[in-house]
Formats: C-alpha cells, structure tokens, sequence
C-alpha cells in the first residue's frame, strides 16, 4: 500500500483538477539492471532442448551404452564424440535423442570447446544447434578469450551475438581495461558497439569509478539516462567511505556529472548520516543538483529520515516532480504515524490547498 496513489501528478502540476477517482494504485520503481544480468538470466540451461518437448517427455531418460560409457570415461577423442553424435543423429529427433545430442556436446565442450564448435557448423541444420552454439562459445570464453572473440566476431548479427558481445564486453572489463576498451571501440557494428561500451563502463563503476568517470565524460554515444545512470552508480562507489569528505571535493568533475555524482553518494549517505546528509543538501542553491540530491535522499530514506525528505521534497524546483515525491513521502510516513504526516501536509508551502485534500482523501481511501 505504500507506493498508492503517487502516479496522481501531472495533471495535478499544470493546474488541472483532479477528482479522488483519480487516486490510483501504482506499479512499483522499475529497477534498472545491466546489460549483462539481462543477458545471463536467459541462459537457463545447457540443453537449449525445447520447452515443449520437455514437458511432453519425462525428466530423465536412458542413455545408449556407447554415449553413457563416453561420458564417463576421462579421456575422449575427437572421433569418439563424432561418432557417437553421428549414431544419435541417425535417430529421430525426439527428446530423448535431443537429450543425448546436448549432453554428449556438453561434455565435449568442456574439453575441447573448439573442436566441439566446428562439429556443431558441420552439422547446425536443426534448430537447437543454435543453442548449443551460444552455450559451446561461452565456456570458449571461460577457456580462451582471445578464441571466442575471433567466433563472437564472425557470427551474423542477431539476438545471441549481442548476448555473447555483453558477456565478453563483461569479462573483458574484469581483466583489462585498455584491451576492453580497444575492442568495444573496434566493433564494427554501432549497436553492439554501444551495448559493449555500456557494459564496460557499468562494470567500471563499482571497481574503478574513477576511471569509469573519466571514459563516461568522454564518451559521445551515451544516451543522457544511461550517463546519469552511470554516473550516479560512479558516486555512490566514490562516497561510499567518507561522503562528506568526497563531496566537498565534487568541483574536480566534470561540471555535466556533478549532480548526477552527488545524488549517488547522497543516496548511501542518507542511510549512514541522515542528518548530515540534511544539512549538505540544505546548503545548496535551489537547481538540477539540489533537486537531485533531494530526490536521491527521499528515494532511500527509511524510519524519521522520512520526516526530512518530506521537508527537502518542498524545494524540488519542477512542480511535477515535487508532488510525485511529496506524495510517496506522504504515504511512506503515514503509515509510520499518521497524525505527524498530516500535521505536515496541512503546515506545507509546497503543495497548493486542492493537492493537499487530494493527499488527505487518497489515504483516507487506502
């Protein structure tokens, strides 16, 4: 109940009246993830076996005695795996076989990932071999980066490239910077080029914030959500032990990510220091980096630090904007004590007389 009746803004900020019909349940904030949770979510399994078969079929089936015996054994060969694969095929293509085919390419993979993805091109006219691709070509890249991203590079443009693209745009970032950042600039493609450069620069943000500043003021491709983004995930890093410290340090960068800076170490400072944090945002002039601040203090306060958020929120410059907070606020502390919030409602300079009973009619209704 906690997140109702904030999505009345709007209309309400340009002067239209708004009648308590309007007191809507809101969906909870999306949280925004990066490129390389999205793509690792969809790797659910090795099979790549299709869902359907899968429900038609029993879980486990019965191997033959040649691939059950291969895949036990420790040492395997190249003609071995091929023959067996080859038997399989001969087979109809039902889910035990489909079954056998993924698990005998499984194991392969886990040798030999090179042979084992030369064997699938010679042979990729099913439909799951397309899965069986992504999955040999990823444990490539836990063997040999250098080997998966000559493969990565060579494959028709397409959802399972660009998977494999934020998955070694992610281990590249991990190992070395310079040859990440050579990489993503070199990719020939503008999209993947983007997505690649968008995963380095996220990774960079909590590991060297720094540097991922540095490249983020740079960078020319950025859209203004995802370099504030990026930016405020850099200063929640770069606060994380002294924010006030750091902040009184913030005139070092670049005067375009200051604000987007401060809200992220505002947001960990709010939980550390809450009064602190307070008087640093009330010493700012009205503006984007105050509003920001704000916002990123309301947006994380818990407990009596919810009273001051409500308080700053009436500073918010843009009256959409401050209504939408004064609002979650609102609801946030009325359930914590009621008699205080409205107290505060009724006490604020912020809100004009119909957004108030608007507020006081929509928790009534809660």
């Amino acid at each position: 109940m906690k997140t109702q009746f904030i999505s009345i803004l709007l209309s309400l900020a340009i002067g239209i009246g708004i009648g308590y019909g309007l007191c809507l349940e809101l969906s909870p904030q999306d949280v925004p993830i990066t490129h390389f949770e999205q793509a690792t979510s969809t790797l659910a399994t090795d099979s790549g076996l299709n869902r359907e078969t899968q429900e038609k079929l029993p879980a486990q089936s019965t191997q033959t005695t040649h691939s059950l015996t291969l895949l036990e054994n420790e040492n395997h060969s190249v003609s071995q795996f091929d023959q067996a694969l080859a038997d399989t095929l001969k087979n109809e293509m039902d889910y035990e076989n489909e079954q056998k085919i993924a698990s005998l390419i499984g194991t392969w993979s886990d040798e030999k990932p090179q042979d084992t993805l030369r064997w699938i091109e010679s042979h990729g006219d099913l439909p799951e071999f397309e899965q069986y691709r992504f999955n040999v070509i990823q444990k490539m890249m836990q063997k040999d980066l250098a080997s998966a991203m000559a493969v990565i590079d060579e494959l028709p443009l397409g959802e399972a490239k660009e998977k494999l693209v934020i998955d070694l745009a992610y281990r590249l970032a991990s190992q070395d910077q310079t040859l990440a950042s050579g990489w993503a600039n070199n990719l020939a493609d503008a999209h993947l080029k983007k997505i690649a450069s968008e995963q380095i620069l996220s990774y960079w943000t909590t590991t060297d914030p720094s540097s991922a500043i540095a490249n983020i003021s740079r960078a020319t491709d950025l859209t203004p959500d995802v370099r504030a983004q990026l930016a405020e995930e850099s200063g929640k890093a770069l606060g994380a032990i002294n924010p006030k410290t750091f902040l009184s340090n913030l005139g070092q960068f670049p005067e375009d990510l200051k604000a987007d800076i401060a809200s992220g170490v505002v947001s960990q400072w709010v939980n550390m220091a809450p009064k602190e944090a307070e008087q640093w945002i009330q010493s700012l002039p009205l503006g984007e980096q105050r509003d920001k601040s704000v916002s990123a203090f309301a947006n994380h306060a818990t407990g009596d630090a919810i009273a001051q958020a409500f308080q700053l929120a009436e500073s918010i410059s843009e009256p959409a904007k401050k209504l939408q907070l004064m609002a979650q606020l609102f609801s946030q502390w009325k359930d914590r004590d009621i008699a205080s919030a409205q107290a505060a409602l009724q006490m604020s300079n912020g809100l004009n007389n119909e957004q108030k009973s608007l507020l006081l009619s929509c928790a009534a209704l809660q």
